[in-house]
């Protein structure tokens, strides 16, 4: 195992353009970032303050067209038509020629919360409920992609692998979307304390690439995250590449936060949110300890075998 820093391989460019947008509305504590490159064209959601010290954190999404700011959305106001007690955790994800923000509704004590995805590029669309029968009482992060076959399916957890198929609804509209467990067993291999990070990459061969968060859990005192690269292959439910680097900002932020941390159960992290190309490099977006955030580019030398992304 190696550890690869990421700060410096930094892409500046569209972390100027996100800290510029963000200055510009009054924007404090960004953090988490998720893009999707798209030529000149890139979109970005993230999480930020729209006051300093303001809880909940507020969800955006932002279009950069060279450099340049051409659209800017807080997601978060779907929460006053819906009902939410809140617009969490956003992520970006391309599904064939459009872009998708998906995010949950928070932490509800006693209750459930709920999946969206809802449509931000080229239009804006409805915020889509997604329902599976057997969830968990509170959802957090789940991969949606669309198979060879243009079907739509979620990964729902990373180890041990269980995908979903989409039986129900249409996507874009305002219907809700049901997705169920497919008539064969789940794999059985396990990566302890690997969870789903950035939204799924498509490769030619109908794999997947995604950058999982690795936790580290330190007894009674709380958890450190750092990155890791893993190709899944949906058909076989298996995990068939687990990259041998842990990604992370730099050394001095995997320090343990002092008592006023945001999350009080985080001792320090790198929390992976995103996972895009652009041209021949695999770039990735992350949160640095819920106070600032990262946007690089991988090192050949952590990229797996022989690896290309499937054509959009």
């Amino acid at each position: 195992m190696r550890v690869t820093r990421l700060a410096p391989t930094a892409v500046r460019d569209i972390e100027v353009s996100l800290s510029a947008l963000a200055s510009e509305h009054g924007l404090t504590n960004v953090f988490n970032p998720s893009p999707v490159f798209d030529g000149k064209t890139v979109h970005l959601a993230f999480r930020a303050e729209s006051t300093p010290g303001e809880r909940p954190f507020r969800a955006y999404y932002a279009r950069f067209v060279d450099g340049v700011a051409t659209e800017f959305v807080e997601l978060s106001k779907v929460r006053e038509k819906f009902s939410l007690l809140r617009v969490a955790d956003p992520k970006l994800v391309k599904l064939g020629p459009e872009v998708y923000a998906t995010f949950n509704s928070g932490h509800v004590h006693g209750a459930e919360n709920d999946i969206y995805l809802q449509r931000v590029a080229p239009t804006a669309g409805p915020p889509q409920r997604c329902r599976f029968p057997g969830r968990a009482r509170i959802e957090k992060n789940w991969g949606f992609f669309l198979t060879p076959d243009g079907d739509l399916a979620v990964m729902y957890r990373l180890s041990p692998l269980k995908v979903l198929e989409h039986v129900d609804g249409k996507l874009g509209t305002n219907d809700d979307l049901t997705f169920d467990e497919p008539g064969y067993v789940a794999s059985s291999a396990h990566f302890p304390s690997v969870h789903i990070g950035s939204q799924p990459l498509p490769l030619p061969d109908g794999r997947l690439l995604v950058m999982a968060n690795r936790v580290f859990p330190v007894k009674v005192i709380g958890r450190f995250y750092a990155g890791r690269l893993a190709i899944v292959d949906p058909t076989a439910r298996e995990i068939d590449w687990l990259g041998n680097a842990f990604f992370i900002h730099r050394f001095r932020e995997m320090l343990p936060l002092p008592r006023t941390r945001p999350n009080p159960n985080l001792l320090a992290c790198t929390y992976f949110s995103g996972l895009t190309t652009d041209g021949d490099d695999l770039v990735t977006a992350y949160g640095v300890n819920d106070l600032d955030f990262g946007i690089a580019r991988i090192p050949a030398r952590d990229l797996p075998p022989n690896m290309k992304v499937a054509d959009a």
